[in-house]
């Protein structure tokens, strides 16, 4: 696997998680900030992501979760 290939990979992975965050969020906050082990500052801050923010967020060589 190349190291673009891992960059990819990353991405991906960060925007499935972050979108699953978000889903959580929305759905049930209380229970989503626990199973996350979020602070409410960040479910906040995930919550209130744009469509473009998000991607952006996403494209980080880290891994978010």
């Amino acid at each position: 696997m190349s190291d673009y290939d891992t960059l990819q990979a990353i991405r991906e992975v960060n925007l499935s998680y972050i979108t699953l965050a978000q889903r959580m969020l929305r759905e049930d906050r209380r229970t989503g900030i626990s199973r996350l082990g979020l602070s409410e500052q960040i479910a906040d801050m995930l919550t209130g992501l744009t469509v473009e923010q998000t991607l952006k967020l996403a494209a980080t060589d880290h891994l978010l979760c």
